[in-house]
């Protein structure tokens, strides 16, 4: 197919549509490089062709880099703003690797004009929040994530993180407990569930959560500090002992 394309390039030089075939077909090869100089063959001689300017961005974001990929989702986006693609991935750029948060909050916005409800942008758009440290409004976008997907181990999660952030200590406990519903035994949630309780001084909780990430392995000399600490307060002087031997043990 590469062949042909060539073929139709050497009688007719100033194709685009050449151009881009040989570019489509090359970037399915896994010929990045040469796929690119083919895009950029293709718009010197139609500059305002959107699938160009977002299989060129696709291009430069698998190759890292990123400003550059920006840059031609942006073009994408100047010839067809009511576009889903090219706003989302450019946000997810800004976001994921430039953390430039507020250029991801526009874009996902774009996108969300384009696809309403889509799980995804609303996602990001919590997370670009969160990062800003807005976490009302994050929450309100996991909120209505949760909508959309009810049973997201991540929505709950970070709603959770919001709700801890927030002071607001039995909905975060919620939401905690319903992301360890989707997600048993899942390390970061008995360990922000163990912090909760720490921070209300629910000292037999935390030894649950404690014991039970020492049971799946987690026998981290933090955790045995942690768990001969809460013994000690409740009274539990045995399996305080208990602890601290094994942390002496653990040191040496």
């Amino acid at each position: 197919m590469v062949a042909l394309h060539r073929r139709v390039l050497e009688s007719r030089p100033d194709s685009f549509r050449g151009w881009f075939q040989q570019a489509e077909e090359l970037k399915c090869q896994g010929f990045l490089i040469e796929a690119l100089h083919s895009f950029d063959r293709a718009l010197q001689y139609y500059q305002h062709d959107y699938y160009s300017w977002y299989y060129r961005g696709q291009i430069l974001e698998e190759i890292n880099s990123f400003l550059e990929a920006i840059n031609s989702y942006k073009k994408a986006c100047e010839i067809k703003s009511n576009n889903y693609w090219a706003w989302y991935n450019q946000g997810c750029i800004w976001q994921e690797k430039i953390e430039n948060y507020q250029e991801s909050i526009v874009c996902f916005f774009n996108a969300l004009k384009n696809k309403p409800e889509d799980y995804w942008s609303i996602y990001h758009l919590a997370k670009a929040y969160y990062a800003q440290k807005k976490y009302l409004l994050s929450l309100n976008y996991l909120q209505q994530a949760l909508k959309i997907r009810p049973h997201d181990y991540w929505s709950y999660y970070w709603q959770g993180v919001c709700q801890q952030k927030l002071h607001q200590w039995q909905n975060a406990r919620y939401s905690y407990q319903k992301a360890l519903e989707i997600k048993p035994s899942d390390y970061w949630t008995l360990k922000q569930l163990a912090t909760l309780a720490e921070i209300q001084c629910l000292y037999q909780d935390a030894i649950a959560f404690y014991s039970q990430l020492e049971e799946m392995g987690e026998d981290t000399e933090d955790i045995y500090y942690k768990l001969a600490q809460y013994h000690q307060i409740l009274g539990n002087k045995s399996q305080a002992l208990h602890y601290q031997q094994l942390i002496t043990t653990k040191s040496c």
